[in-house]
């Protein structure tokens, strides 16, 4: 209710959740990350999804007209973190979802440290919004969990949950 989303899936940290959306992808997308990222997601990207046939480009999302030659064919996924980690870069969500929609390309947004008091990246159009509940949710880092939150229960939704319950990222109790 804090993200005002169609649905939250739980997981068992953060890379958990971020893993899920990437399975949710076919061998052949095309994901664009930015160039500061948190460390974990670029690695997973480009040591795991790699030998499954998942590509990747590293741009800077604060330049939208690179952003936008970055595109391919095949790119099924924007990630956007801002502020971005660790150099604070802001990203314009806006303008990011409106270049990936008007191409067909769903939007993640890792919104931990901007939290959903800060903002709110379903409300500018994002497709899914990721959280490791480690930091700001919890409170006190003495936790480990993760979450996504959809705009709307659709196809590429019930995909993600599957991973989550078939996968094992169920957080604990």
């Amino acid at each position: 209710s804090l993200e005002g989303g169609a649905d939250c899936i739980s997981f068992a940290s953060g890379q958990a959740a971020t893993l899920a959306i990437f399975h949710s992808l076919k061998t052949g997308d095309h994901v664009i990350l930015p160039d500061d990222i948190y460390y974990g997601t670029k690695v997973l990207l480009q040591n795991h999804f790699s030998r499954w046939g998942l590509e990747y480009t590293v741009v800077d999302m604060t330049n939208l007209d690179l952003l936008s030659r970055t595109i391919k064919s095949n790119t099924a996924l924007i990630w956007i973190e801002t502020p971005s980690n660790p150099s604070l870069k802001i990203t314009d969500i806006t303008e990011v979802v409106s270049l990936a929609k008007s191409r067909g390309i769903l939007t993640a947004c890792d919104n931990t440290w901007a939290s959903s008091f800060f903002c709110k990246p379903l409300d500018l159009g994002i497709d899914f919004v990721m959280h490791s509940t480690t930091k700001y949710f919890g409170g006190h880092s003495d936790i480990t969990g993760g979450c996504i939150i959809t705009g709307e229960n659709n196809e590429q939704t019930k995909v993600i949950r599957d991973f989550q319950i078939l996968g094992g990222g169920v957080p604990s109790p």
